[in-house]
């Protein structure tokens, strides 16, 4: 009987050490989370970024099939008023999820309701 009680302590002694460590992990996880900080040249990398291309993005016209067609998508949902289930050209796109068009009818709602170049190429 002592020979098993020792060996039982010995597993949850193990089992304490192992749930520790993993704990001691998450904390490090938490604490590497917490103190993590951008610095100077990412947000200057950012800044010129910001600067270079937000001006330009409604200077040109639609390139490819695909970017007329989400904005299509999103005139649909503003002049229907059917922000659940977004139709292109009167056919509805069940299988196509809708946050996209909604980034841009909101954006178009904030520009005056005018989905465009600019409104549709920003999300």
């Amino acid at each position: 009987m002592a020979e098993s009680d020792t060996a039982g302590a010995q597993k949850i002694i193990l089992i304490f050490m192992r749930n520790s460590l993993s704990l001691q992990r998450i904390n490090t996880y938490d604490t590497m989370i917490k103190d993590f900080k951008i610095d100077r040249s990412a947000w200057m990398l950012l800044l010129v970024c910001a600067i270079v291309m937000l001006p330009f993005l409604g200077l040109a016209e639609y390139h490819t099939k695909g970017e007329p067609r989400e904005a299509v998508v999103a005139y649909s949902i503003l002049e229907s008023g059917n922000w659940i289930l977004p139709t292109n050209n009167g056919g509805e796109i069940p299988y196509k999820p809708p946050f996209f068009h909604w980034c841009i009818a909101a954006l178009a709602l904030l520009n005056g309701g005018v989905v465009n170049e600019f409104t549709s190429r920003l999300p």
